[in-house]
């Protein structure tokens, strides 16, 4: 995980981002956009494409009102691009060169693994800092309700659940 979770307390709302999935996969699983057989390319402008958005079946730039790109085809590869370019500001060539996987199955199914493992992560680290707390409030002499009171505070904020018993 190369992105810090701000709140330890917060089990939820982490999701893997699919541009840093893409991004360690090898060569040989992703094709760039101009060569992605599935794809149809077309720039007609120069300079910065503009923004980026769907519309039935095509992944349409516009900058300044007006079209400087359009790709066609998949729906569910044209929204995997549009999720991992985000609002780059994209010139012809980094379009061009845009990487998507040749398998959407097999990403998916590395999205999910990749997934499972932060969400672990996210929960073994939860479980420590509230294993943390708990010593610090038995070191300061707190009695147990204070200290439920503590564990349930930070919780609260956080909007997560307690996850574990003392």
């Amino acid at each position: 995980m190369t992105r810090a979770v701000k709140s330890p307390w917060r089990t939820h709302d982490v999701e893997v981002d699919p541009a840093a999935v893409l991004s360690a996969l090898p060569e040989s699983a992703v094709r760039s956009v101009r060569l992605d057989s599935a794809l149809t390319l077309t720039i007609t402008g120069d300079g910065v494409l503009g923004r980026a958005h769907l519309e039935d079946g095509a992944l349409v730039f516009t900058h300044a009102r007006k079209p400087t790109a359009r790709i066609e085809g998949p729906d569910d590869r044209l929204a995997l691009l549009a999720r991992v370019i985000g609002s780059a500001r994209l010139m012809a060539q980094d379009l061009r060169a845009a990487r998507l996987p040749v398998s959407l199955e097999l990403f998916a199914t590395q999205i999910a693994g990749r997934q499972r493992e932060v969400d672990e992560l996210l929960l073994d680290g939860r479980l420590l800092v509230e294993s943390v707390e708990r010593l610090v409030c038995r070191l300061y002499g707190l009695p147990d309700g204070l200290t439920e009171l503590v564990i349930g505070s930070a919780v609260a904020r956080a909007g997560t659940v307690a996850l574990t018993e003392d």
